[in-house]
């Protein structure tokens, strides 16, 4: 397998976690932003960057990986193993590490909601709670939307990647 195609699976993986990362930004502004608020377009601005940022290097993973390796792109053996699997391993690495890292996070801040909503005049703090928790929660779907189905994943973007 040339090292250029490992180079894109790598590649891949980050792209996926920008995009999380652009649409977990996205939904936590929109908690917090206020429909008055006339620079409200402003605070997107980071968040669409990011979107754009991940997709453009998803398409220009194969352009950027041959660049990446052009003066030592070897074969490198790795018996047993294929392209679908290591972009099954890949899923299921990103996925877990999504679920790991906000699993703990997800659960604090939706103690600390509850625990807020109790409170005489939670509004401001719920907001705050709101905010940190939906970038948790969805950190936390899109690792088992990424880890759980990781062969068909592995598949669809193998079928995508040979037209």
């Amino acid at each position: 397998m040339p090292v250029s195609t490992l180079t894109l699976v790598v590649l891949r993986l980050f792209s996926i976690s920008w995009f999380v990362e652009a649409l977990t930004t996205a939904v936590s502004v929109s908690t917090w932003i206020t429909p008055n608020d006339k620079t409200s377009y402003w605070h997107y601005a980071v968040p669409l960057f990011m979107l754009v940022l991940a997709i453009a290097s998803w398409f220009a993973g194969p352009l950027l990986s041959r660049l990446i390796t052009r003066c030592y792109d070897t074969t490198i053996t790795i018996s047993g193993l294929s392209l679908e699997d290591l972009y099954t391993f890949a899923f299921v690495f990103l996925g877990l590490y999504f679920v790991l890292s906000s699993i703990g996070p997800s659960l604090n801040w939706v103690h600390y909601f509850f625990a807020v909503g109790s409170l005489p005049n939670p509004v401001d703090d719920q907001r705050k709670s709101v905010y940190q928790l939906s970038g948790s929660l969805i950190t936390l779907v899109a690792g088992f939307t990424v880890m759980l189905p990781a062969r068909r994943w592995a598949r669809r973007l193998l079928r995508l990647q040979s037209q």
